[in-house]
């Protein structure tokens, strides 16, 4: 995790408001759904990045949220960004085991295992599981926030009685100025913590 805070509780009072969810992805998970806020030709029902070079902008629902995109244009570190959503997972909702690589069997190679989409928990309640295999389950709170690479098999289920609400941001610029320090922070605190574990 990122030792980085922001105003969650005014971003989930915002996505709490809305109700054009779409499902999202229904072979790979259940009761998972998503919003884009940013998005293809800025049409919020457009969640699949399918071309390359296409143009994207704020949508409608960046419009119903002023305090997300607030938070997304001026307080998140980013400089430019292509698909970035709300994702949701309602009560008793998951997302299968699966990973993101173009080939699903392709092997784990340095070159495609960086992190690559920016997480922000909104909500992520107690009985809610993100497991990625080969790490178990990862410890996330509202408010917390992570790199992760969506090339490692990973899956999540939702056994609480809240939605899970998560923004995630592909194809992100991350201004290194506003992140290098967090980083650094983050790495040191990760080392301290575990500094029995050898690399």
């Amino acid at each position: 995790m990122l030792d980085f805070q922001f105003r969650w509780e005014d971003i989930l009072h915002e996505v709490e408001q809305l109700d054009e969810w779409i499902p999202y992805r229904e072979s790979s998970g259940k009761n998972w759904s998503s919003l884009a806020l940013h998005g293809i030709s800025g049409e919020y029902k457009k969640v699949y990045h399918t071309d390359d070079n296409v143009e994207y902008d704020w949508t409608s629902i960046a419009d119903k949220c002023p305090k997300t995109k607030d938070f997304l244009q001026n307080q998140a570190g980013i400089i430019s960004h292509e698909r970035t959503r709300f994702m949701k997972i309602d009560p008793g909702g998951s997302i299968f085991l699966h990973n993101d690589r173009d080939i699903e069997d392709q092997p784990l190679t340095l070159d495609i295992m960086g992190p690559s989409i920016l997480h922000f928990s909104i909500q992520h309640p107690k009985g809610c599981d993100f497991h990625v295999s080969g790490w178990g389950n990862i410890p996330i709170d509202n408010g917390s926030t992570w790199l992760f690479s969506n090339v490692w098999n990973h899956e999540c289920i939702n056994n609480s009685d809240k939605p899970r609400y998560h923004i995630l941001t592909n194809g992100c610029k991350m201004d290194s100025e506003f992140w290098r320090p967090i980083i650094k922070r983050s790495w040191k605190s990760f080392i301290d913590k575990y500094n029995n574990v050898k690399f």
